[in-house]
């Protein structure tokens, strides 16, 4: 490989997409199918650890955690179901592998487009419902306002990153201890968390307008929904993953987890069974992750699991702190206001106290405390920095 990343091509991108949706129209033998799978994951492996996005290490990593999600996606979809047999969209009587090639090629390039399954018999749950779709111009018109709202949002974010002096010491002995250590630490790690929702958000709501105004691809307002759900419904780490971010991994985790599950024999239903799932999912989220890592070099390698894995932990926690406290107390049905504020306080905890194993390290690449997200600041002038 080479010492030297190359530039990154936009072009990079488009055999392993056009390869992977040929192989789910037509699910080749097993045998050609293993070697096309390993060439799919050997070509994209090269392409992350010899290649640079040359926009900076946070750019780099988001493409390599893409990347990832695309390989997890197309081994899962090729390997542990049939979903041109098992699945059907909307109100079809036949699955699309009885439809000729090009209308297969056509759904296949649908199911790796469309990775929530909205409109399909596999859809995720907990897909947060339409908004502002009774027209399109009502659902641009909203997406519009939400864009600058995000967009405020990522330069406060990224302002605060960039004016805070302490930042670029998160993570290391030079940085302030104390209540002072505390509270700067705290908004260092919100700001980040906050930085990459919105760009999430931003992107996802540039291409839902994009498709709704010039009606390529999918033009129907109905059918983009919401990014994330509710804020509301984050009052634990579990509902935190499972409804409020964003649900565009949850298929491949689900199937991957069920498979493993049905293979060490357990029952649907039991704790085995469903905690066999959750691991599995957030392992494979760190998989996916650890392809960023690789962009970024090879001793970088490993740093994302540790997140992803812990936050499995803390749900395994979690949910025995609630068994334990319904039984103490008698405390049956749903939750109340007092624990649903509690459960507020404890997700903030939680991701302030994880952190390090997302935040600070990151912050100690090379390049990443001057990147750029938005080539203009409504929010820094000469004068801001001295409210730090």
């Amino acid at each position: 490989m080479s010492s030297a990343p190359q530039p990154l091509s936009a072009w990079a991108h488009v055999a392993p997409q056009a390869l992977s949706i040929v192989l789910l129209a037509i699910r080749p033998a097993v045998s050609l199918r293993l070697v096309l799978s390993l060439v799919i994951s050997y070509y994209l492996f090269a392409l992350v650890a010899n290649h640079t996005a040359g926009e900076g290490p946070i750019h780099d990593y988001g493409i390599g955690s893409g990347v990832g999600a695309r390989w997890l996606g197309t081994l899962v979809l090729l390997w542990f179901c049939d979903p041109m047999k098992e699945w059907r969209f909307g109100d079809e009587k036949v699955v699309p592998a009885e439809y000729p090639i090009l209308k297969r090629l056509y759904y296949a390039a649908c199911l790796l487009g469309n990775p929530r399954l909205l409109g399909w018999s596999a859809q995720v749950a907990n897909i947060p419902p339409p908004k502002a779709a009774a027209s399109r111009g009502e659902f641009l018109r909203d997406r519009f306002l939400r864009t600058v709202q995000c967009v405020l949002l990522l330069d406060l974010a990224q302002s605060y990153l960039q004016l805070q002096p302490f930042f670029r010491y998160l993570g290391t002995d030079a940085f302030p201890t104390g209540l002072r250590g505390f509270v700067v630490g705290f908004l260092c790690r919100l700001a980040w968390y906050v930085r990459s929702y919105a760009m999430v958000k931003i992107a996802c709501t540039l291409l839902a307008m994009f498709c709704v105004a010039t009606g390529l691809f999918n033009g129907n307002p109905e059918d983009w929904r919401p990014t994330f759900g509710d804020w509301s419904d984050a009052y634990t780490v579990r509902r935190f993953w499972g409804r409020t971010w964003h649900q565009n991994l949850r298929i491949y985790f689900t199937i991957t987890g069920r498979t493993l599950s049905n293979a060490l024999g357990f029952k649907r239903g039991t704790s085995a069974s469903a905690y066999t799932q959750l691991y599995t999912g957030f392992a494979l989220s760190g998989i996916m992750h650890v392809w960023g890592d690789v962009m970024l070099g090879t001793s970088y390698i490993g740093n994302s699991m540790k997140f992803f894995l812990a936050n499995a932990c803390a749900i395994t926690v979690e949910d025995a702190v609630i068994a334990v406290a319904r039984k103490m107390f008698g405390v049956g049905g749903g939750p109340t206001k007092w624990t649903i504020q509690l459960g507020y306080l404890w997700v903030i905890a939680w991701f302030y106290m994880v952190g390090p194993l997302f935040v600070d390290w990151f912050v100690q690449v090379p390049g990443v405390t001057t990147e750029e997200f938005l080539p203009f600041s409504l929010i820094r002038s000469r004068y801001t920095s001295s409210l730090l």
